[in-house]
């Protein structure tokens, strides 16, 4: 990943237009908090973008990620539900409130809104990948095996990201399945596999993060534990029965590498 080459093309971005939704938002959102691990100031930068524009559904969608990645929960079902709202016909702005909602333990109304989203959008796989985890959240396993089964089913005849099929097989403890999937994430270089990363790894602080793994356990999902509701007891369950932990952990220092 070239890093340095990154910053300095959203830097240009936003110089040739300070203004720009999108740029400011990946900026603050992908570039500072999820790949530089710098928290604040991608808020900041998202906090910016939503001065430019209050009445902006998708500033405020961004922020509802934003607060799911941070445990800012409150704040990130606030903004969740403004974006759905100031958008109403938006599947972007309906799968992150139902992803706020999900890490809020609201399971019902995060189900409702899940559904609304696969519906909007032709069932969308991030959205039924949600679906899936909030079902299994809220101790539903035969609805959350069900949406499981659509998805890994629909995998087999049109492309499913695999950063999104790996949580999607963890939720319903096919955990082998997780690992192969996270695999293969890692390997297509998979864009949303960077969620997957424990969220305080930062450049500077890669190499303190190699011995969370056996802690917090199958690390390449616990940075999306929070929006896919795979609770750290699971993951512990997980370390321990993954006949291939060796693997987990090889897999799990290639992807800290990849970012630093």
């Amino acid at each position: 990943m070239d890093f340095d080459l990154a910053k300095r093309e959203f830097q240009r971005a936003l110089e040739l237009n300070p203004n720009y939704p999108q740029a400011r938002a990946w900026y603050g959102l992908f570039f500072l908090q999820w790949i530089a691990g710098r928290e604040q100031e991608g808020r900041d930068e998202l906090l910016r973008l939503l001065q430019v524009d209050p009445l902006s559904g998708y500033a405020n969608v961004i922020l509802a990620f934003s607060g799911i990645s941070s445990g800012r929960l409150s704040e990130a079902v606030e903004h969740g539900r403004k974006g759905v709202e100031l958008d109403p016909n938006s599947y972007l702005a309906h799968w992150s409130f139902a992803a706020a909602l999900a890490c809020n333990a609201q399971y019902e109304e995060a189900a409702a809104m899940a559904e609304r989203a696969l519906a909007i959008s032709g069932r969308h796989s991030w959205a039924l990948m949600s679906l899936v985890s909030i079902y299994a959240a809220w101790d539903k396993p035969d609805n959350a095996r069900a949406a499981y089964r659509e998805l890994e089913a629909r995998s087999a005849r049109e492309y499913i990201q695999p950063s999104m099929l790996a949580p999607a097989a963890a939720a319903v403890g096919e955990m082998d399945r997780a690992i192969a999937f996270a695999q293969q994430a890692l390997d297509d270089k998979d864009p949303l596999f960077v969620m997957q990363v424990p969220e305080d790894v930062s450049r500077q602080g890669i190499q303190a993060h190699r011995l969370h793994l056996l802690h917090s356990v199958a690390p390449v999902l616990a940075r999306h534990t929070r929006a896919v509701h795979v609770s750290r007891d699971n993951l512990k369950r997980f370390c321990r029965r993954a006949e291939n932990a060796r693997s987990a952990t090889r897999m799990y220092e290639q992807t800290l590498r990849s970012l630093s």
